[in-house]
């Protein structure tokens, strides 16, 4: 009977350690979702940052080559 208690005993520490680990693990996936979900909120964020910032070169690069045209031609005529 007294080993029959004692596996008894075992067996709900197992359950509860493995509850333990469960509540563990679902845990640190919840936070390394919310933290993937933040990272790649930041990761758009830049995106579109350097996008605007790409966008600003390229009209500044336009602007200035047609100010070097306007220069050009001026001069030349």
């Amino acid at each position: 009977m007294f080993r029959v208690l004692n596996r008894i005993s075992e067996f709900e520490e197992s359950d509860r350690e493995q509850t333990r680990g469960l509540s563990l693990s679902q845990l640190r996936t919840n936070y390394l979702e919310e933290e993937n979900a933040t990272l790649q909120q930041r990761i758009e964020s830049l995106t579109r940052q350097k996008q605007n910032l790409d966008r600003m070169v390229r009209e500044c690069q336009a602007e200035r080559h047609k100010e070097v045209s306007c220069a050009f031609f001026q001069h030349n005529t």
